[in-house]
């Protein structure tokens, strides 16, 4: 018995489909690595920001509560959310999103302040309005002194005090013994 009628259509339109198939599993495979990627640097982003609010020492870095202005649902806070408390005033970090957006809100901080990625400059750029219009600048330093300027009310010294910087050069000299 020959080959049967349609044969050779079935078995290249099963080939098609097969690749097809293939195609949007790459395609989701892809997709899910960028996420898992964009997470990744979003979660070190807030690791960075949460050791750096206990390096300076007279914050208290917390988890946001429920009542934060930037978290509407009934959820529980996205992982990774963390709080700077100075006295009275408050700066709060949320994640946004599914990528890498970080949602900022405080004492003093325009709505839609947010901690974004530039991918062109692999960098994170905070964004806000200012006197109604659209601004960007590098978080680290600057956007972030800005932020710590606006919701705090506090700068930083001009130079580190003499002892300070004893302390830090003595370190240096230190570390540089023991190579």
């Amino acid at each position: 018995m020959g080959e049967r009628r349609g044969s050779s259509l079935a078995a290249r339109l099963r080939a098609g489909i097969d690749q097809k198939i293939a195609e949007q599993r790459r395609i989701e495979d892809e997709r899910r690595r960028k996420l898992e990627a964009a997470q990744a640097l979003r979660k070190a982003l807030l690791d960075d920001l949460r050791a750096f609010g206990e390096e300076v020492g007279h914050f208290t870095v917390t988890v946001p509560t429920r009542s934060s202005s930037l978290w509407k649902s009934a959820e529980p806070l996205p992982p990774g959310s963390l709080c700077l408390v100075y006295g009275e005033q408050s700066l709060e970090f949320l994640p946004h999103g599914e990528l890498m957006d970080v949602a900022v809100a405080g004492t003093n901080i325009p709505e839609g302040t947010v901690i974004q990625r530039e991918e062109t400059l692999q960098r994170w750029v905070l964004r806000w309005r200012r006197r109604g219009n659209r601004e960007s600048v590098m978080l680290f330093d600057q956007g972030l002194e800005t932020l710590l300027r606006t919701a705090f009310e506090v700068a930083p010294a001009e130079a580190l005090p003499a002892e300070a910087t004893d302390a830090a050069a003595e370190s240096t000299a230190r570390s540089q013994r023991t190579l």
